[in-house]
């Protein structure tokens, strides 16, 4: 993930079109919250985090997307990009969303009663 951000940091922006970079934006959101939620889902040492799994996906996907958007401020030939964000935040709710309406998830619930 580092190496991703790094290279993605290096590339210029007047290079990339608006709606790939927007997509690229979405597709890598959309795999780290389905990460981070399932390594939240099976972990079992902080019972708070596993109970409050969606929001804290939500939250530290969020925190990671306006920390590259900080750390853009400060480089040369890069900029911040308030649609940026809406793309990140379109790719962890979709994410989220197919998540929790999964139907092998639906009945995994219902078989243990959560």
């Amino acid at each position: 993930m580092v190496l991703l951000l790094v290279i993605s940091m290096l590339l210029d922006p007047t290079e990339k079109a608006f709606a790939l970079d927007k997509l690229s934006h979405f597709a890598a959101f959309s795999v780290l919250s389905y990460f981070i939620y399932f390594i939240l889902t099976y972990q079992d040492k902080v019972w708070f985090l596993k109970k409050h799994r969606t929001a804290f996906t939500i939250i530290f996907c969020l925190s990671v997307g306006a920390s590259i958007e900080i750390v853009q401020l400060y480089m040369p030939n890069r900029s911040t990009n308030i649609f940026d964000m809406v793309a990140n935040l379109c790719g962890i709710l979709f994410t989220i969303f197919i998540i929790k309406h999964s139907p092998n998830r639906i009945k995994k619930l219902k078989r243990y009663g959560i």
